[in-house]
């Protein structure tokens, strides 16, 4: 197979959908399909060029351009030019919106048969436009299947008229093993190079932006408090600190909140085992329409066997089973997350039995290994509509 993706982010960007694309990628060409990558990025950003120079693959980079739709537009031309240069014969669109409707738009003219592997937010992004929409549901439905990480996706693809038979749910996954194998004396040498204080331990690992739940979780940390007073809740993530630390301030927590912009790959299980509870109660942003399609940071932390508490927005729900491995909340409500992490903290059992129910979870249902070679039979046997 001769294939070509599609995608507005691939690594090294961080974040659960450029890993699962990349770990897609390094699948096929594994399993010796021809590949190239299709992105936006900086050609002169040495990081970029020093990830894409180790690859035994294509990545071909398009510098984004400010001006509306001219950005996608240039990827519509380049994509053209690799289907015909490369002979490709499948396309696979790493979002729904807007690559489906690039490689809709080009395959009218060249026939190549296209697939979607959709996230959520990137469908529910366009409730604010009919333009948008309309674009995107003729995408969806002549794609030759649509891959959702999640049942929320799944429900919002669908309702965008793509029929059941040709729309999955194919959630992504890890590979467990760096997340199981954590040496206690490496847990406690992170634990002093970040300089984090005894005591039980709340994490977020996510980009500092307002659907991402931060402010609810420091606003429920008083409460937490009043039982657990030596607590600390910490912050990793790029972003703008400046309103989080303002809001702690506000609530008289600025002691107990602790911020670290960015760790290492190497050291994120070792953060995990480091914290007693994972917590992100992600909603919906309804400036963007964005919400959380799913969530690989809870499977990450159900390898290591710590319980997550996840919000109820968006599709949070299947990588949190609700009173097995965590509690879905309100993220709205910091009352409901305190109540949550006094719960879980405050019974042993409940918390360990909680860790283990999600490390049972992610070994049965959410491992890479079963999950990619479903991607590559779907993007095989799917047939053209």
């Amino acid at each position: 197979m001769r294939l070509l993706l599609i995608t507005p982010f691939y690594s090294p960007g961080v974040g659960g959908s450029s890993r699962l694309l990349q770990d897609t990628v390094d699948f096929l060409v594994g399993k010796g399909h021809h590949v190239t990558v299709l992105t936006y990025g900086s050609k002169t950003n040495l990081k970029v060029r020093d990830f894409d120079s180790l690859q035994n693959y294509s990545i071909v980079r398009i510098e984004p351009s400010s001006g509306a739709g001219r950005s996608s537009l240039m990827m519509g031309v380049e994509a053209f030019r690799i289907i015909v240069r490369e002979k490709i014969d499948r396309i696979l669109c790493g979002v729904a919106y807007a690559s489906a409707i690039i490689a809709y738009l080009v395959t009218r003219l060249l026939r190549v048969p296209f697939a979607v592997y959709s996230h959520g937010e990137d469908v529910t992004c366009v409730k604010g436009s009919r333009k948008k929409a309309v674009l995107l549901s003729r995408a969806l439905r002549a794609a030759t299947v649509v891959m959702t990480n999640s049942n929320f996706s799944l429900r919002e693809v669908r309702a965008l008229g793509v029929r059941e038979e040709k729309s999955t749910w194919l959630p992504p996954g890890i590979d467990i093993a760096p997340y199981t194998g954590c040496k206690k004396e490496d847990v406690e040498d992170l634990r002093k190079r970040l300089q984090i204080p005894d005591g039980p331990l709340l994490l977020t690992v996510a980009r500092l932006a307002p659907r991402k739940g931060q402010d609810t979780v420091i606003r429920s940390l008083p409460k937490i408090h009043k039982q657990f007073p030596d607590l600390h809740y910490l912050i990793v993530g790029g972003g703008d600190q400046a309103v989080l630390k303002a809001l702690a301030s506000e609530t008289g927590v600025s002691d107990s909140v602790i911020f670290v912009d960015w760790v290492s790959d190497s050291d994120l299980p070792l953060l995990y085992h480091l914290c007693d509870i994972y917590v992100m109660v992600s909603r919906w942003d309804s400036e963007t329409g964005e919400v959380e399609g799913f969530g690989m940071v809870y499977l990450e932390a159900g390898a290591c066997e710590k319980p997550s508490i996840a919000g109820s927005a968006g599709g949070c729900g299947d990588a949190v089973e609700n009173n097995v491995t965590g509690f879905v909340v309100d993220p709205e409500s910091p009352e409901e997350v305190s109540e949550a992490v006094v719960k879980i903290l405050s019974s042993s059992p409940l918390q360990q039995s909680m860790g283990k129910a999600g490390r049972e979870r992610v070994e049965r249902l959410f491992t890479k290994q079963t999950l990619l070679p479903r991607i590559e039979r779907l993007l095989i046997n799917s047939q053209p509509l």
